[in-house]
């Protein structure tokens, strides 16, 4: 759901970078705004999981768009969908840190080299 928004459609390859910035400020607010209009009871964990790794997805685009302050900005609007409290999830976000890269489960050898 979220990945397709990382993929420039035809029209998002031709903007400016600041139309790209706007755009992604845009996205990561229509998304929190999204859970402060719904009550905490009615917010279900993948929800809240799917639109933090969203956020975490455009603060990767935001970090190589050139503005220093775009990534900063992407962190506070996580934290504050971190703020809603539902079952399960905390746990799950917690696990997970920072949303750190799963390591590979081969270690260091690569797989059909003949070494």
């Amino acid at each position: 759901m979220f990945k397709e928004s990382l993929i420039p459609s035809n029209e998002q390859r031709g903007l400016s970078p600041q139309e790209k910035i706007l755009r992604i400020k845009q996205e990561a607010d229509e998304t929190l705004k999204e859970f402060q209009k719904k009550d905490s009871s009615e917010i279900k964990a993948e929800e809240l999981y799917t639109a933090i790794s969203k956020i975490d997805s455009l603060r990767y685009v935001a970090e190589n768009s050139g503005d220093e302050n775009l990534p900063e900005y992407l962190d506070k609007k996580i934290k504050e969908l971190r703020k809603h409290k539902t079952s399960g999830i905390k746990d799950k976000l917690y696990s997970m840190g920072t949303f750190q890269v799963p390591k590979k489960p081969y270690g260091k050898r690569k797989i059909g080299t003949h070494n």
